[in-house]
């Protein structure tokens, strides 16, 4: 049973430092997992008309690794209504993970995210009906995506000029290189064009550090109650141990073992079911926190996560938890010092 609860609370313990770790520290694989692949900068034009000058500025400006045009309609597939983003090439933007299937390569293929497939009772390789306004086409599924929410989809821009012939990008993505720096970049494109300029990669940040506080607050309370629990389920086996060995320890005391001596007998003999435990619990969290994690992100339309699970953490939480295992036992066998053969024999505790 102690290995068991112990195997328990370092699981618990292990999760919870796997997420901090993903949502405080190395936060690119759990990005990538909710929202998938955003540009650097998005770029919406207040003028059609500025779209060819605007893409030819960013071809030649050195800090734009690449530019295409990327921007989102709501359009009806079946009966849902999805969130389509449009792009010119999936070359440079894939967007969110990719579960199966591939991304479209004709005008006549779309994506959609797994949320939108369950709703309408498709999958990959299904035809659907797409409408807007008052024209509609059927187009053939050609991959799934995750994203966070669901009901989005992504189709090429020529995709969607069979529906809306006279479709014109007014919103582009940019990645830049890595020497580039996105604010002095904005603020230079807010001076020089007329549009609206901003970083989803921003947005995303500051959402991450709501994300990022809860789950420190909510580490922080579930560290607490593990070692809570851990030393209240030990100073009840101790207690248990010292009561029941209580005439053999008086003995012992007699044949000149010191309280030191007997305290660290007790506090030993439980070392090996709580190391035992802590394994067992550890292994698990290493090998089990994505399979966890995805049932409780699967309501959100996550349908596939591997986030890293940081090896050293887990070392050092777990001998943490043996040492506060060997601590809390020490401290509760302090109490045998009060037990001595001749007070046993005086109160008669002792049969020869």
């Amino acid at each position: 049973m102690l290995s068991i609860i112990v195997s328990g609370l370092t699981f618990s313990a292990v999760s919870v430092l796997t997420m901090h770790y993903n949502t405080n520290v190395n936060t690119d694989a759990f990005i990538h997992a909710i929202v998938g692949n955003v540009p650097d900068v998005s770029v919406w034009l207040h003028d059609a008309d500025d779209a060819p000058a605007f893409r030819q500025n960013m071809i030649e400006n050195p800090d734009v690794y690449s530019v295409f045009g990327w921007e989102s309609l709501f359009l009806q597939v079946n009966e849902a209504s999805i969130n389509m983003s449009i792009v010119e090439d999936f070359a440079y933007f894939t967007g969110p993970s990719l579960i199966s299937g591939r991304y479209p390569l004709l005008d006549s293929e779309i994506v959609l995210d797994v949320v939108t497939l369950s709703e309408i009772g498709k999958s990959v390789g299904d035809w659907v009906t797409v409408r807007i306004g008052g024209s509609e086409y059927k187009y053939i599924i050609a991959g799934s995506i995750q994203v966070a929410g669901g009901f989005v989809g992504m189709i090429r821009v020529d995709g969607i000029r069979r529906l809306q012939q006279d479709f014109d990008f007014v919103q582009f993505g940019l990645y830049l290189t890595d020497s580039a720096d996105i604010h002095n970049f904005m603020e230079a494109l807010r001076n020089n064009i007329n549009a609206l300029a901003f970083s989803a990669q921003e947005t995303i940040d500051d959402q991450m550090a709501t994300i990022a506080n809860l789950f420190s607050a909510l580490g922080i309370a579930i560290t607490i109650v593990v070692a809570a629990v851990v030393v209240l389920v030990l100073y009840l086996i101790s207690k248990t141990i010292i009561v029941r060995r209580k005439r053999e320890l008086g003995l012992q005391k007699a044949l000149g073992f010191t309280t030191f001596q007997l305290m660290n007998q007790i506090a030993l003999s439980l070392t090996p079911t709580i190391i035992f435990g802590i394994v067992i619990g550890a292994t698990g969290g290493y090998i089990g926190f994505n399979q966890v994690f995805l049932i409780i992100l699967s309501q959100l339309g996550i349908a596939q996560v591997d986030l890293p699970v940081p090896l050293s953490w887990i070392a050092i939480v777990s001998v943490a938890l043996i040492l506060l295992a060997y601590a809390v036992s020490m401290a509760i066998a302090w109490r045998i010092r009060k037990i001595s053969a001749y007070a046993l024999v005086s109160s008669n505790e002792i049969v020869f």
